[in-house]
């Protein structure tokens, strides 16, 4: 029986009973979300290059970096670990839909639940209420927040 971390990881992100690979709308994604992320960073290709060399046992230049990034190249399971590393991210996070990291730690009820108040909002003050966290809030005018000046002064 082979150690995890010993047993090859240069497969292609595809389901594992299957020899298809991963869609290409989820792989444009992952790779749109990598270069998003090393863009933010302020990491270029070079730079991230030169840190994957860290996490992997191969030779990693700019070229082969670009390569993966723009598709021309398959991106391995093992690539996208060495990338999430890089990032300070878990895989998790760079196959996660953009907008919905909030979602990581949500049981399946929870997001149910916030996905029904998103469609019908006019139900948020009565939940808010059967919560203890009574109506929202109301945002004050400015005539309001004037009038509280001059009461100051």
């Amino acid at each position: 029986m082979h150690n995890l971390n010993q047993a090859p990881l240069h497969t292609s992100l595809a389901s594992p009973d299957t020899d298809m690979e991963m869609p290409p709308d989820v792989s444009q994604r992952v790779r749109a979300r990598v270069r998003d992320e090393l863009l933010h960073r302020k990491i270029s290709q070079r730079v991230a290059a030169e840190r994957l060399e860290q996490y992997t046992s191969e030779t990693w230049t700019q070229s082969k970096v670009q390569k993966i990034l723009t598709g021309q190249v398959q991106l391995m399971v093992e690539e996208l670990a060495a990338f999430a590393r890089v990032l300070d991210l878990s895989l998790a996070d760079l196959m996660r839909e953009p907008g919905r990291e909030f979602v990581a730690d949500l049981t399946p009820s929870e997001l149910k639940l916030i996905e029904a108040v998103r469609d019908k909002p006019r139900i948020l003050p009565a939940l808010l209420e059967i919560v203890g966290g009574g109506p929202e809030p109301r945002k004050p005018s400015r005539r309001t927040i004037h009038e509280r000046m001059r009461r100051k002064e």
